[in-house]
């Protein structure tokens, strides 16, 4: 099967660099073919698909796995995921390597809740796709600002965030998310305009 190239423009060399200063990330293994775009998912099976990735991805130890602990997790997860909200990339292989779910917080803000790409710092192409669909949702709804929630102990993830432009408005309400009451996490908010330069 041959892999789909994507030219790599200057925009996407700077964000690579960008990524590479905070953390080192492997070269893109991920196998896409012409067909490959994001898509809204079709239903709670591909919620439950996405939940895994989710998962797998934010694990605070990912060398310690109890298989019949994160396929319940994901399956409660994934019941509890809005399928309207949910955006994933399939591979040439009909399974999903990413995704991302997104609501309009408020009229005007863009709010990332969750993105997962199967093997971290392997995805460029996968995180490529979501971006350029974000951008066009984010045109659509002439949303104002993009705004997402990062864990205070993603420290790596919080600078780069910062990098790209993200700041810092407050910690996020417990309530308001349905969090655990014990997470720290920031409310980071960026200008939407911006966001969409970022390639």
């Amino acid at each position: 099967m041959k892999v789909q190239k994507l030219i790599p423009t200057s925009g996407i060399r700077k964000i690579t660099q960008r990524i590479k200063s905070i953390r080192s990330c492997p070269s893109d293994c991920t196998v896409l073919n012409k067909s490959s775009r994001v898509m809204r998912a079709k239903n709670k099976s591909d919620c439950i698909q996405y939940a895994k990735i989710f998962m797998n991805s934010s694990s605070a130890n990912p060398n310690i796995r109890i298989p019949i602990i994160e396929k319940l997790g994901a399956f409660i997860l994934g019941i509890n995921t809005p399928v309207k909200n949910l955006r994933i990339v399939k591979d040439g292989n009909n399974k999903i390597v990413g995704g991302y779910m997104s609501t309009m917080r408020t009229p005007e803000e863009f709010f990332i809740s969750s993105l997962a790409v199967t093997n971290p710092g392997r995805s460029s192409k996968v995180l490529t796709k979501i971006y350029k669909d974000m951008v066009s949702a984010i045109r659509s709804n002439n949303s104002k600002t993009v705004s997402c929630l990062v864990s205070q102990d993603a420290s790596y993830l919080v600078n780069l965030y910062k990098k790209l432009g993200f700041r810092i408005d407050d910690i996020a309400d417990p309530l308001e998310f349905n969090i655990e009451h014990n997470k720290v996490l920031y409310h980071m908010t960026m200008n939407a305009d911006d966001f969409c330069k970022i390639l």
